[in-house]
This record gives C-alpha cells, structure tokens and sequence, in this order.
C-alpha cells in the first residue's frame, strides 16, 4: 500500500437566499472550511461559490474555468439550495431528475397610443399580449416535448442515482449546478426551512416562496448546510478512497 497521501478531490457548492441576494455566502463558506480543515481535509476538497446564479449561468463558467480539471481533477460534486415549501431540518433529494432545465427568451410588442373612447385609431399591445400569453401556454403541451431544452442555457439537473433515495418530486426549477452535473457525478440537495418564524418575538415567517418579497431565512439551516457539506465530503472521500486501496487517507 502506497504512504503517499490520497488526494480525492471533491466540489461543495452551495447556494443560500435572502429576498433575492445572496446571504451569509462568506459565513458558510469560511464555517465550512473550518470544519473540513479540522477533519484534516484541506487537500481534499474544493470549496466552490458560485457566482451569477438568477440567469448568469454560473455554473457554466466555474466549469468553463476549469475548477473540475484543477488538479487532482474532481471524481464528485454536491449542492444544496434552501427550500421553504419542507419544514426546517428536513433534507430531500432523489436520484436522476431533480431539477428542470430553463431557458430564456425576450418578446417585444410595439403599439400605438391613443383615446379609449376612439381604440380604433390605436394598435393595442395589451391585446395582443394578452393573446400570446394564452398561446405560448400550448407549446409544450401541443407543439414541444417537455423535455425539449436547449444546449446553450441551463440543462436539468440530474443527480448521480448511486447512494440516492428518493422522497421528493421533480421540480420546475432550474438550477446552475446542472453544468457540473453534467461532466461529473453529482447531488443536489434541497434544503428545508419552512419551519422559522414566531409571532410573539416579531421573528418571521419563513415559508414564503423562493423570491418572494416576504422571503426570510431560518437561520436554524446554516449549521444544517455546513453539517451535510461536510458529511457528504467525508462520506465521499471513504468511497472514493476505498474505491483506490493502493492509496491512504492522511
């Protein structure tokens, strides 16, 4: 058996939210390292922020940079994003499909002002709006797959099967850990903290929905997070450690 230390590179992103602002990124990220650094994983683990989440593709570019190619290059990535519709301390996730792919597209309709009392002297982009959004809605089911999606945005995100149970439905959501995803085994986890808030300390409600202007962060899920990155690190290095015997973990 070789004495030369096993290096099993490993990728952590993660992806917390706050009235559409990132929150607390540098807190967990420094908390998470703190804690892998004590397990004596410093050489074993990348800890990745990603940037320009909301349309940005910040995946595409960490995977474009080559942070899956750094060397050791990663065998395994996992993510998490926060979920307000699961009460807090729960975590759900499933194998394949968890994730559906987006994509973007702009329309614009011009018109022409005028009096309501003379509308046929005007050209009206509210009707016309109003009859595309009717429409648009029977692509998929008339003229599309649902699966359809293109290469050039974001992709779904599906997660590795192995190791992964499932207790949770697929979602439309679309999510930029699907670029890394696609070049190496991966899990994305979704985290719940719909539990937070109480009325009577003027804390909360954190069951709102993603985006929402009333969207609140259960505090409670940011030693959650850091616990389940650094568990799923620990787990991961074992297997991909014992999958290479000729190699120890130092």
């Amino acid at each position: 058996m070789s004495k030369r230390p096993f290096r099993a590179p490993y990728v952590s992103c993660f992806n917390l939210q706050k009235k559409g602002e990132q929150v607390e990124r540098e807190w967990s990220k420094r908390a998470l390292s703190t804690y892998l650094h004590r397990h004596n994983m410093r050489e074993t683990s990348s800890i990745q922020q990603g940037g320009h989440k909301e349309g940005g593709a910040g995946g595409k570019r960490m995977v474009g940079e080559g942070v899956v190619d750094l060397s050791p290059p990663a065998q395994h990535a996992s993510g998490m994003h926060g979920w307000p519709i699961l009460p807090t301390r729960s975590i759900a996730t499933r194998p394949g499909p968890l994730m559906a792919a987006a994509e973007s597209f702009i329309i614009e309709i011009g018109g022409k002002g005028g009096h309501a009392a003379m509308p046929h002297l005007t050209r009206d982009p509210v009707v016309t709006a109003s009859s595309q959004i009717m429409n648009l809605q029977t692509i998929v089911s008339r003229t599309l797959s649902p699966l359809a999606y293109s290469p050039d945005y974001y992709p779904p995100t599906v997660n590795d099967a192995e190791g992964v149970s499932e207790d949770i439905e697929p979602t439309m959501g679309g999510e930029d850990f699907a670029f890394l995803a696609e070049v190496i085994p991966s899990t994305f986890f979704l985290v719940g903290q719909g539990s937070g808030g109480d009325e009577k300390y003027h804390l909360p409600r954190t069951d709102y929905g993603l985006h929402h202007p009333s969207f609140a962060l259960d505090e409670e899920v940011l030693p959650i997070g850091v616990e389940l990155h650094a568990n799923l690190a620990l787990r991961s290095i074992k297997k991909l450690a014992h999958e290479n015997e000729e190699f120890i973990v130092t």
